[in-house]
């Protein structure tokens, strides 16, 4: 969501970047801290919940924060891709026709006939041939040819240059739709490319036109900062929980608020963004632990208190309910508050850190245990 105002423009609930022409805005975090360490834990967000599948250990991120998030995007492509074409480019057997002057493969009577009948000196042929000129090699090329035209960095541009490179036997292509995109299929022989691919696909898909002429070219890659939170919050949580006792749940929806006396039928699904269930002695699950995560300074208000409510008594085996709000620069008093008439079951508001993904799974250990 846009919010314009007068000399203003405030983007509700993204993260990204845009880029246009002449101006690229890039929108991250607000935990009232610095513009690069703003940057860095959208990084981290981003690599560790998937969005970006390319690693980055905890001490490259402020170096990689230095670049606005197309270019972060362009660089973690690259890489991936490079990693992979080193180790042998893509490739795949085409059928080729071609009229040579001996058998290769097999004769194609037909096409024989019709080109060479008076020329016994030719034979039509049919044949496979190795190439890398496939779909997914014309992808690639494709995104590192749109990377080419946008990106400023010196070094990070021949590093695009280097990649293409690579590509010269592969024909262009210009348009790209999402049939194209979702055309392209993995097996053994190719799977090690999976990672570029998605890459490929991110920067693909969100190339745009957003003026109405048509005349200038944009990139927009938005993320809804609440899913990648929760996203990145949950693959954390499951993790730390390797013991086979416990569970983790997103989304969980088992639970319902009220049964309807009338019909006998259970009404208004709970949705909870979490769900930690833990093995009893019997062998039966019981879910003991519910998060909803919020992505906002952690001013907490009534509404959230009465879901955590709803939350906690509905689910009968839960200890705990947690309002999560990312940590930001400013102090925040931990709050605890218990059911009157269950002591034992309690609504906590915490923080996690989200500048690093070693310090998020700290914070989320301390936190359950």
């Amino acid at each position: 969501m846009v919010e314009i105002g007068w000399g203003k423009v405030r983007f509700i609930n993204y993260v990204g970047t845009i880029q246009l022409s002449q101006v690229q805005i890039d929108i991250i975090p607000k935990l009232h801290v610095d513009a690069l360490r703003g940057r860095a834990a959208l990084v981290n967000m981003l690599t560790a919940a998937g969005y970006v599948p390319y690693l980055i250990g905890s001490t490259s991120l402020l170096q990689v924060a230095e670049w606005d998030i197309l270019e972060f995007i362009a660089w973690a492509f690259v890489r991936e891709l490079h990693d992979q074409i080193v180790r042998g480019a893509a490739a795949d057997y085409q059928l080729m026709e071609e009229n040579i002057g001996k058998v290769k493969g097999k004769i194609l009577t037909v096409p024989h006939l019709r080109n060479n009948f008076a020329n016994p000196t030719k034979v039509y042929c049919g044949f496979h041939e190795r190439t890398i000129d496939i779909p997914l090699n014309r992808l690639f090329k494709c995104a590192l040819e749109y990377l080419r035209k946008k990106i400023r960095t010196r070094e990070l541009l021949q590093q695009v240059k280097h990649a293409l490179s690579f590509f010269d036997e592969v024909a262009p292509i210009f348009t790209v739709d999402s049939k194209l995109l979702d055309s392209i299929t993995f097996d053994r022989q190719n799977r090690r490319f999976e990672g570029a691919y998605e890459l490929a696909k991110l920067i693909l898909s969100r190339m745009s036109v957003l003026n109405r002429s048509g005349s200038q070219a944009s990139c927009s890659i938005l993320f809804e900062v609440n899913r990648l939170y929760e996203t990145y919050i949950g693959k954390a949580m499951r993790s730390l929980v390797t013991d086979g006792r416990r569970s983790v749940y997103l989304q969980h929806d088992q639970v319902r608020l009220l049964k309807n006396e009338d019909t006998e039928t259970y009404n208004i699904p709970l949705i909870p963004d979490i769900v930690v269930g833990e093995m009893a002695e019997d062998g039966s699950e019981r879910w003991t632990t519910i998060i909803d995560t919020k992505w906002k300074l952690p001013h907490y208000q009534q509404d959230d208190l009465y879901q955590m409510y709803a939350y906690v008594t509905a689910y009968p085996d839960a200890q705990q309910a947690i309002l999560l709000y990312p940590r930001s620069a400013e102090a925040v008093e931990q709050k605890n508050w218990s059911v009157p008439f269950a002591p034992q079951k309690k609504i906590l508001v915490r923080t996690v850190r989200v500048d690093t993904y070693e310090n998020t799974l700290e914070d989320l250990q301390a936190l359950i245990g």
